[in-house]
């Protein structure tokens, strides 16, 4: 790794600790874009050939004396970029790594890595607030009876709603046609203790990372949109409440609903 050009970023040196264990963050600048998948080989302590894993040795540790070794990274082209038919993209800014970092279940410096990695698993995160809403005038009178005119003021109110997002790490394959058929449908059943209609699909974030055993996996970052009110309530005049629409041809609701449980098959597994 010494002979390849490289520098450190700023923003690097991450640590989480959770009840898994660590994990860290590393961020590289290596100046030639064709010498990063090398220098990613150097981090994971193995040698690659388009057909299997030739060499091995110890994973990089984070830092001197560290119990976290490099175990997947991530390649990035850095400015622009020239078109080579026959070898490739190449970049002129070089590329940016991001090195992850976990605890290992064997001793690096003595033992095999044939133990399994960490196998496919989901962390969530839920961002709570509300949104703003404009009700129809028709749903409201002052105190002394009188309605609302069309100079008045139309009356909002906030509304409870959270952006709700599961990540599955360490997915083998991206299921793309899954993702995109279930862009803007909600849950047809409670899914992750949300009611049915409540969770709207929203799309999803993905990275492929180069694994330590050799493997790709995919990192699926799904996001969604709570609303406890549920996503085919609309506010009524005639009751003051959130009732449910459909379309008037076809009877439809406004958000088709799905099986949400297909998009987390670790759930079920």
């Amino acid at each position: 790794m010494s002979e390849i050009q490289f520098a450190e970023l700023n923003g690097s040196g991450l640590v989480q600790v959770s009840p898994r264990g660590m994990r860290g963050t590393r961020l590289f600048h290596v100046f030639d874009y064709g010498e990063a998948s090398a220098f990613v080989e150097s981090l994971l302590g193995v040698t690659f050939t388009e057909e299997e894993v030739i060499t091995r040795s110890s994973p990089a540790p984070f830092a001197d004396g560290s119990p976290l070794y490099c175990t997947n990274a991530r390649i990035e082209g850095l400015g622009q970029v020239e078109q080579d038919i026959s070898g490739g993209p190449s970049y002129l800014g070089g590329a940016k790594v991001t090195a992850n970092y976990e605890t290992l279940t064997y001793d690096p410096d003595t033992e095999s890595p044939s133990n399994p990695e960490l196998g496919p698993y989901v962390s969530e995160s839920l961002s709570i607030g509300g949104r703003s809403v404009a009700l129809p005038r028709e749903g409201f009178h002052w105190s002394d009876g009188r309605p609302l005119s069309s100079s008045d003021r139309l009356p909002g109110k906030l509304l409870p709603q959270a952006d709700y997002r599961l990540t599955r790490h360490k997915v083998p394959e991206l299921p793309k046609a899954l993702l995109f058929s279930m862009i803007g449908k909600v849950n047809a059943n409670n899914f992750s203790d949300a009611a049915a209609e409540t969770l709207l699909f929203l799309g999803a974030d993905a990275t492929r990372d180069h694994a330590g055993n050799g493997s790709e996996a995919w990192q699926i970052e799904l996001h969604f949109r709570y609303e406890p009110l549920g996503h085919n309530n609309v506010f009524r005049s005639e009751t003051g409440a959130f009732e449910l629409v459909k379309t008037q041809v076809g009877d439809h609701k406004l958000y088709p609903t799905a099986d949400f449980t297909t998009l987390l098959p670790e759930a079920s597994s």
